[in-house]
C-alpha cells in the first residue's frame, strides 16, 4: 500500500492537464478511494494543483459503476450529464458515466487494449491527455 501513495504519473499527466487548465475545463478528481488516499496519491505525483476538488465515492456505500456515484458526482460539481466528463482509461468507469448520461473519454494507453463488449461505447476514445482538449472540442 506505501508503494500505492507515491505512484508516478504518466509522461502525459502533467502537460494534458495543464492544456485542459488553460482551455477552461474545470478539473475534478473522481475515484472509488477514499478523498484523502486520492488527494496525497495526486499530490506526490505533483497533480494536486490542476483539481478543483476530489470527489469519493466513500459516503455512498456503493462503488462505480453503479449510476448512484455518477449522480452524487454531477450533485457534487454542480454540473448536467450532457455537459461532464469522464475520463478513464479503465472501460467500467466509461461504460457507467455514459449509461448514466455524461460523455465519456476512454483513454486507451496501449494498442493491445480491448473495450469491453457491452454495446455501449466511449463517447471519445484518445490514446493520452495531451490529445483530449482537441477531441472535447471536437478538433
Amino acid at each position: 500500500m506505501a508503494t500505492y501513495r507515491e505512484l508516478p504519473p504518466f509522461e502525459d499527466a502533467t502537460p494534458g492537464l495543464e492544456k485542459a487548465r488553460k482551455a477552461g475545463f474545470s478539473l475534478y478528481a473522481f475515484s472509488n478511494g477514499s478523498a484523502e488516499a486520492v488527494g496525497n496519491l495526486l499530490q506526490n505525483a505533483g497533480l494536486l494543483e490542476f483539481f478543483a476538488d476530489v470527489i469519493s465515492v466513500e459516503d455512498l456505500r456503493t462503488f462505480k459503476p453503479s449510476p448512484a456515484v455518477y449522480c452524487h458526482f454531477l450533485r457534487r460539481t454542480e454540473a448536467t450529464g450532457s455537459e461532464a466528463w469522464m475520463v478513464s482509461s479503465n472501460p467500467f468507469d466509461v461504460i457507467g458515466a455514459v449509461s448514466a448520461g455524461m460523455r465519456a473519454a476512454w483513454v486507451r494507453r496501449s494498442e493491445s487494449a480491448v473495450f469491453d463488449p457491452w454495446e455501449i461505447e466511449p463517447t471519445l476514445t484518445v490514446s493520452g491527455l495531451e490529445e483530449l482538449v482537441r477531441g472535447v472540442n471536437g478538433e
